[in-house]
């Protein structure tokens, strides 16, 4: 368990901590702690890295009032009312997604840990696309707490990789989700990475004013 949880950890850090033109210092003495599934995190080395390029990112769109992301220009976004972003992946694949929704918690009864819950169940009763496996981690920063979520899933003979982080900011509970065929996932880190990192609410970067990352839990979906 311990060895699994470190190499978990080593992706979430180099995923998630930083703002869009920051990387992790490749594992560089970091020290770890791990205790019944809580990894708390003692050291960590940043370097800076190169922003996105405009040629292949548009920068600033406007998914709702006071809430902007960079997104590949390849993507077209579809018209449709139903999610606050959404485009496929390609024209050829449709089952290859990236998805933004967002929800007024002041107008549902709604939080982090009761949508993963739901969604996480969602998917383990779906009887057209089969859940494999799935790995589920809150990370607690300074002034904050996300849910990162992974899950495995197969339909049609096909297996694709889901990866979703959930998130509250202002009242607001927001959830970015891309879905990719397993065989291309590894291709898709650094955009998630990029994309995550590129979120701003009311003009600021919503990951750098979280603060550090001080510890991740891996969760049991049943006991949010």
């Amino acid at each position: 368990m311990r060895r699994k949880m470190n190499r978990i950890i080593g992706i979430y850090i180099y995923i998630f901590l930083f703002s869009c033109d920051l990387s992790i210092d490749s594992k560089k003495e970091e020290k770890l702690k791990s205790n019944q599934g809580i990894l708390k995190i003692d050291e960590y080395n940043v370097i800076k890295g190169n922003p996105l390029g405009a040629k292949f990112w548009k920068c600033g769109h406007s998914v709702t009032p006071n809430f902007s992301i960079c997104y590949p220009k390849i993507w077209k976004i579809e018209n449709q009312n139903v999610y606050d972003f959404f485009s496929y992946i390609d024209t050829v694949e449709k089952d290859a997604f990236f998805v933004i929704a967002s929800y007024d918690m002041g107008n549902i009864e709604i939080s982090q840990d009761k949508f993963v819950k739901e969604s996480y169940f969602t998917l383990s009763q779906d009887s057209i696309e089969f859940l494999k496996s799935s790995e589920i981690s809150k990370l607690y920063f300074e002034t904050s707490s996300s849910i990162y979520s992974v899950y495995d899933v197969s339909s049609q003979g096909r297996t694709y990789k889901i990866r979703s982080m959930t998130f509250e900011n202002s009242n607001t509970l927001y959830d970015f989700t891309l879905k990719v065929e397993n065989e291309e996932s590894e291709k898709y880190d650094d955009l998630f990475k990029d994309i995550l990192h590129n979120i701003k609410i009311k003009g600021s970067y919503h990951f750098e004013n979280q603060g550090k990352l001080l510890q991740i839990e891996k969760i049991n979906p049943s006991n949010l």
